[in-house]
């Protein structure tokens, strides 16, 4: 059912997700400290946890992604389905889904963002690792800046 689904599954997979970024994380910053690397360029540039610590979090972000999606959806359809919804005017109507809907479309579009950020990040240490996609002015606005 969809209760059991938004108050057991999704929860589960949010926190199976938060559990893997916080592992990754940590584990990176370890390696990071462990003085193996000149600075972090060269731990961006040559760590493999780095690369696996980006698929994580890009996998991480596309999870949010789509369960704000689908909770946004299942938003939607629970207001336009209250009986006294059809009574209200159009103008109304617009306005609590507007309320509604618009933060949850507008985090859920921020998370996808990320995640694609992300994904170009690790194909691009896959494809070009020499050259840095994590720096210059379309990734902190791309991915921190517009997304925050």
């Amino acid at each position: 059912s969809e209760k059991k689904i938004v108050f057991t599954i999704y929860p589960l997979i949010l926190a199976f997700a938060s559990i893997g970024m916080i592992v990754s994380s940590t584990i990176e910053a370890v390696v990071l400290l462990s003085g193996d690397f000149a600075g972090v360029d060269d731990f961006r540039a040559k760590s493999q946890i780095h690369k696996v610590g980006t698929i994580i979090e890009a996998s991480a972000w596309g999870v949010h992604f789509t369960v704000v999606s689908i909770c946004c959806f299942m938003v939607y359809k629970r207001i336009s389905s209250l009986p006294t919804f059809s009574q209200v005017r159009g103008h109304a109507k617009r306005n609590i889904v507007n309320k509604m809907m618009i933060p949850m479309i507008c985090t859920a579009l921020s998370y996808a963002l990320r995640c694609g950020w992300m994904t170009a990040d690790f194909v691009s240490r896959i494809h070009n690792p020499s050259k840095p996609f994590e720096t210059g002015l379309g990734w902190w606005l791309g991915n921190v800046w517009i997304p925050t």
